[in-house]
């Protein structure tokens, strides 16, 4: 929505297509919830069945690592490093997405940035702040580190061997997490 009237401000006829949609989307979720989720409530409240307490610092330490390998196929060490190479990489492909093609890039990062918000926000009154709520950023964030890798690729030659780099690595811990995932009883649920 948000990327919609961002994109298409002054072109009303769309807007308006746009927010009768929207409109109706909301009518259907709003009869969903009072079908299937009203009862619940009703009974005494719902507080949010799994997941922690906020905590905002979990959103770059903890959630872009668990979204990208896991959260239970990797030591905990591991996962708290990644984050930072993770947050770097994004950056950078979405500044090169940014440069090449404004709408993609504002689209990519809407679709990245406001499911987290959201969840924050309602995690001040309800206990459900876990990855698995937002497990729908992944492939904007993919798309990100993608163009990173594909424009590095299309450079020079020390270019291409850092797209090289960090495609490997990228398979390298997502083997690790598989790996520890099938055959380590440690990491087995």
């Amino acid at each position: 929505g948000i990327y919609v009237l961002i994109t298409y401000w002054g072109k009303w006829k769309r807007v308006a297509s746009w927010i009768l949609a929207a409109v109706i989307a909301a009518g259907l979720s709003i009869a969903s919830f009072v079908i299937f989720q009203l009862p619940l409530f009703a009974r005494g409240g719902y507080t949010g069945s799994i997941g922690g307490t906020l905590d905002i610092s979990q959103l770059w330490t903890h959630f872009l690592p668990v979204l990208f390998f896991g959260e239970i196929t990797l030591p905990p060490a591991t996962l708290s490093s990644l984050w930072l190479v993770i947050a770097i990489e994004g950056a950078i492909g979405l500044y090169i997405l940014w440069r090449t093609q404004r709408r993609i890039a504002l689209l990519l990062k809407t679709l990245a940035l406001v499911p987290p918000i959201m969840l924050t926000i309602l995690s001040l009154h309800l206990n459900i702040f876990t990855p698995r709520y937002v497990l729908a950023i992944v492939p904007a964030l993919i798309l990100i580190i993608a163009t990173l890798i594909i424009y590095l690729f299309r450079r020079q030659a020390w270019s291409k061997a850092l797209a090289v780099l960090v495609l490997g690595g990228w398979l390298v811990v997502g083997g690790m997490s598989l790996r520890n995932y099938y055959f380590d009883p440690t990491y087995a649920k």
